[in-house]
C-alpha cells in the first residue's frame, strides 16, 4: 500500500559546520526541489542497430524558494564559497521516513521584491560527492 505524505510535512536543514550543527530552515521555505541525474556513456559499436549505453556518474542539485527574512538571509549568505551539509526530509522528521543528506555548494542566491507581493528569496545548490538516501532511525 502506498505511503503518501503532504508536502507541508517536509523539513530542510543546512549546516555550515558540515554535519555537526544543523539549522532548520523549514519555516522560511515553501518549496524544496531535489533533482538527481545519472550520466550515460555511449558504447555503440559497428554492427549495432541501436545505441548502447552504460551508466556513468551521478549528479544532483537542489533549489529552495520561500519568503525573505533577515535571519534566513544570514544563514544562506554564510553558505557562500564553502561546502555545507544538508538534510532533506520530504515526508517530515520521524522514525522510518526517508531522508536525503550530503554536502553542497551554493551556486546562486536571489532576493526578489515587488510592490504587490511579499519579499521572497531563492537559493540553488550543487551537490558534491552524491546524495545519501537513508531511512530515519
Amino acid at each position: 500500500m502506498p505511503n503518501f505524505s503532504h508536502g507541508s510535512l517536509a523539513t530542510m536543514e543546512i549546516d555550515v559546520a558540515n554535519g555537526t550543527s544543523y539549522t532548520a530552515v523549514t519555516a522560511y521555505y515553501n518549496d524544496v526541489s531535489l533533482k538527481e541525474a545519472i550520466d550515460t556513456a555511449e558504447t555503440t559499436v559497428l554492427g549495432n542497430t541501436a545505441k548502447n549505453y552504460i551508466p556513468g556518474l551521478e549528479d544532483a542539485t537542489f533549489s529552495l524558494s520561500g519568503l525573505f527574512d533577515p535571519t534566513l538571509n544570514g544563514i544562506i549568505t554564510s553558505c557562500k564559497r564553502t561546502v555545507v551539509a544538508f538534510r532533506y526530509r520530504p515526508s517530515g522528521a520521524a522514525t522510518g521516513k526517508v531522508e536525503f543528506t550530503g554536502h553542497c555548494i551554493m551556486t546562486s542566491y536571489k532576493v526578489d521584491t515587488s510592490v504587490s507581493d511579499a519579499a521572497s528569496q531563492e537559493a540553488e545548490f550543487q551537490v558534491t560527492n552524491g546524495v545519501v538516501v537513508t531511512v530515519q532511525p
